[in-house]
């Protein structure tokens, strides 16, 4: 439990030693109760900070413990996370396969969890360059997401239809979309989505031409990025900033150095 709140906390480090030293325990105890939890809160602590192929290893191994140990929400959830897996690795078709069983499986009393198949598909389908499909899922996750008051998917579900519609050219209709997810980030308040989508809406509006909104959103992103620290934002938003200010700027020379 612990581990868990820790890497809610932002501290995936301290969270992975917590949670594998209570498994080891349960190793020795052969607790499977505990190794299903425990792998399935590994397996998404693991695609978050990066390492999605590790993550697979324990959400499969955690499949496999429920054969024996069925617990259907935990099921779905060990399934889902394996859907965002595939996707953090870009095997794109194997997210979508996975994530139609998966979607297959959910009954009613836990469609919440249906949005978040939703969302890894949409963004799968995007990449595939099947912007009818994932739209499709897009709106399928959001009008759930919206029912269950998830501000997290919500924000999400948003996120990739601005993407979509960015992809396509619709740079307008993409802006609207970062806009509206803007409120529920902030309920949310994970910085580390909110800088994602300034830096994102920076880009568009540099697409657009409107590059004092550019900077404006680069600048924010900057402000919060280096606020917490987030070593691995700093690309993303320096990026932004160096499109968007003009030749000659102290910023833009400044962001592009460190791109470099």
């Amino acid at each position: 439990n612990q581990g868990v709140y820790l890497a809610a906390a932002g501290q995936p480090d301290s969270a992975i030693m917590l949670i594998e030293k209570g498994e080891q325990v349960a190793i020795k105890k052969n607790y499977e109760p505990y190794l299903i939890r425990s792998g399935a809160n590994l397996g998404r602590i693991y695609i978050s900070i990066g390492n999605a192929e590790k993550a697979l290893t324990y959400l499969y191994k955690t499949l496999d413990l429920l054969d024996t140990n069925p617990h259907k929400e935990i099921e779905l959830r060990v399934r889902n996370s394996i859907t965002w897996a595939y996707l953090e690795l870009k095997r794109y078709q194997d997210c979508v396969s996975f994530g139609r069983k998966g979607l297959a499986m959910v009954p009613p009393e836990f469609e919440y969890i249906i949005p978040y198949f939703c969302n890894n598909m949409a963004a799968s389908y995007g990449a595939l360059d099947n912007m009818d499909s994932a739209k499709y899922f897009v709106m399928k996750g959001l009008l759930i997401a919206q029912t269950k008051s998830d501000n997290h998917i919500v924000a999400n579900g948003l996120y990739i239809l601005g993407n979509i519609y960015a992809y396509t050219g619709q740079f307008d209709k993409a802006i609207e979309q970062f806009q509206k997810a803007k409120p529920y980030r902030e309920k949310v308040g994970d910085p580390l989505f909110i800088v994602s989508d300034l830096f994102t809406l920076s880009q568009l509006f540099y697409k657009k031409g409107d590059y004092a909104n550019g900077i404006k959103n680069g600048l924010a992103a900057l402000a919060i990025a280096e606020e917490h620290n987030m070593i691995m934002k700093f690309e993303g938003v320096y990026e932004a900033l160096a499109e968007n200010l003009p030749a000659g700027h102290p910023r833009r020379q400044e962001a592009t150095e460190r791109l470099q």
